[in-house]
């Protein structure tokens, strides 16, 4: 892992997205940190996100904020120079999503295809050869209940993955889903 930030926090309505508000702690909040993840495959260097742009401000905490990224142990060129890579060795970035503590040093890898949603790189201006607008490929279609056994739930979960749709039967406490061919016991 690439590590930018330690010691961050986030509420819990931040962490779990906004759902099920009506179960959630508004004192309750969870223990984050920034940090990107590095893919080196022997034959490729390939990052997930690229963090905060090295100019971000610094901010201090607050503890009524939803979010606090924490503080700073580098910027992003610098933390990879410290895994013992350097930017022209990327050769390709996936991105998450569009936000600036995922997308802030794109700019930095001049040999990297950048891979990222339609959507995104559209809102984000990207443009040229190294741009791969990709689709998503997982998307679910329609899930249930299809019997109890025991203290088992068991469910089933319809998505397409790449326009191949695929059915999952999984015990819903003890299950994966999003494992592409898990069928879980």
């Amino acid at each position: 892992a690439v590590k930018l930030y330690k010691n961050g926090f986030m509420t819990q309505a931040l962490a779990f997205g906004g759902e099920g508000m009506e179960n959630i702690d508004p004192a309750a909040k969870y223990r984050s940190s920034l940090q990107n993840y590095l893919i080196d495959t022997g034959n490729e260097v390939i990052l997930v996100d690229t963090g905060m742009p090295a100019e971000a401000p610094v901010t201090a905490p607050n503890e009524n904020a939803p979010i606090y990224m924490g503080e700073r142990i580098s910027d992003y060129v610098t933390a990879l120079a410290e895994t013992g890579y350097k930017p022209e060795q990327v050769t390709k970035i996936l991105v998450t999503h569009k936000h600036m503590d995922h997308t802030g040093e794109l700019r930095s890898f001049p040999n990297a295809k950048i891979y990222i949603s339609p959507e995104d790189a559209d809102a984000m201006e990207l443009n040229g050869e190294n741009v791969v607008r990709v689709e998503p490929c997982l998307q679910e279609n329609s899930r249930g209940s299809i019997f109890h056994s025991g203290k088992r739930t068991y469910e089933w979960q319809q998505y397409y993955y790449c326009r191949k749709q695929r059915t999952f039967l999984y015990d819903a406490r003890r299950c994966d889903i999003h494992r592409r061919g898990s069928l879980c016991k």
